[in-house]
């Protein structure tokens, strides 16, 4: 039994590959197997566009955002840029709606630093996939709950709490 193809990889040890080919396909082809959140995957079809992050599905409780890296030759050093990047615009798109919000009531450097802070303590990578075609992507959110316990912190003045707790749809999404 244990000669029957299959049974190695069941029993023996399985090594993921290190390094990523191109299968020299179409972009949509490629796509085929991708998940929902990915941009182009026919997952998506019939599934409305507007929740957060074009996901193919309406995220009223918090931000993501999808990043993307092309040419990708090493699956391991692939998969950490992706996240890396997800994390980054993750980041800057925090520090852009909490800067809407807090107008006034911080600096912008306050505001940069908190994002940052917050990008660090709440973010997530959710998931990362790599297309056939060696291009990478990874999804990063930020859960209202989340968000909200942070906030809470001591970081920020009491005015600039109470703006982003009253507001937290304008930063996360709507509740």
């Amino acid at each position: 039994m244990l000669t029957l193809p299959g049974c190695a990889q069941l029993f023996g040890r399985f090594e993921r590959p290190e390094t990523c080919k191109s299968s020299g396909v179409a972009p949509s082809v490629a796509l085929k197997d991708a998940p929902v959140w990915v941009p182009g995957s026919p997952m998506r079809e019939g599934k409305p566009e507007n929740g957060i992050c074009g996901d193919g599905s309406v995220h009223v409780d918090h931000l993501c955002v999808v990043a993307d890296v092309a040419d990708v030759s090493s699956i391991t050093q692939g998969e950490r840029t992706v996240r890396q990047k997800s994390l980054r615009l993750l980041g800057e798109e925090l520090s852009v709606r909490m800067g809407r919000v807090l107008s006034g009531s911080a600096t912008p450097e306050r505001v940069t630093a908190f994002s940052k802070e917050l990008r660090d303590a709440i973010g997530d990578v959710t998931d990362t996939w790599i297309s056939p075609n060696c291009t990478a992507y990874a999804i990063a959110e930020v859960e209202l709950t989340d968000f909200e316990l942070v906030v809470r912190g001591p970081t920020l003045s009491s005015e600039a709490r109470a703006l982003l707790l009253e507001d937290a749809n304008k930063v996360i999404g709507l509740p």
